[in-house]
């Protein structure tokens, strides 16, 4: 949806809102006050992942939740902002270590991610990571 950019009337003061194109483009702040829209050339997708901050979950989930696509599109998403969380970090994204660590008290296992990528016992080595695995026939 698209993001409408609106004035204070007396102060200058700006808010963004996004609204549906075919919405009355009007907008009252708390107090009643009708801010005045600010006309700007059209963008595409002014939502993309990089506007997005990987460590707002919920305002990534209201983003991600009124666009158009797969569920694929949205696995896809939310490993970009895992990558994003990781990489600010320097080490394992937080988030997803609660997810995990929440996941297996309510089930009593690990989470089928959480588990090792590599098993080394006896001399023997199995390796799950999928840069290792073969197609079939």
């Amino acid at each position: 949806m698209p993001t409408y950019i609106y004035k204070h009337p007396d102060l200058d003061e700006y808010v963004e809102v996004i609204q549906r194109m075919n919405d009355e483009h009007i907008y009252y702040d708390e107090e009643g006050l009708q801010w005045k829209r600010v006309l700007t050339a059209p963008q595409v997708n002014a939502e993309r992942i990089g506007t997005i901050n990987p460590f707002d979950t919920q305002k990534a989930a209201e983003i991600t939740g009124r666009r158009k696509g797969t569920i694929g599109d949205l696995w896809d998403t939310s490993k970009e902002l895992s990558e994003k969380r990781k990489d600010k970090l320097g080490h394992e994204d937080s988030i997803k270590r609660q997810y995990f660590d929440d996941y297996q008290k309510k089930n009593k296992v690990k989470h089928f991610y959480d588990k090792p990528t590599k098993i080394e016992k006896n001399g023997f080595s199995i390796d799950f990571s999928s840069s290792n695995k073969r197609g079939g026939n």
